[in-house]
């Protein structure tokens, strides 16, 4: 399954018809991580999830750091 894409206005790309909890085959973390690689700002609209599932979500695109703050 390819996902599908929409440029935003001036940088990065909207996934279009993306549920963040649903379940993620590695290939669709392989093609979220290239999207990410190549456009630096990926937005997904109307997403439901609490902080521990965006979290979850986050780590497909990089180990994370805590805010200094």
């Amino acid at each position: 399954m390819a996902l599908r894409t929409r440029a935003l206005e001036n940088v990065g790309v909207e996934v279009l018809d993306f549920d963040i909890q649903a379940p993620m085959t590695d290939a669709i973390r392989g093609e979220l991580e290239s999207l990410w690689n190549e456009h630096a700002i990926l937005l997904f609209r109307d997403q439901h999830i609490d902080a521990a599932a965006q979290i979850e979500f986050s780590r497909i695109f990089g180990p994370l750091e805590r805010h200094p703050l």
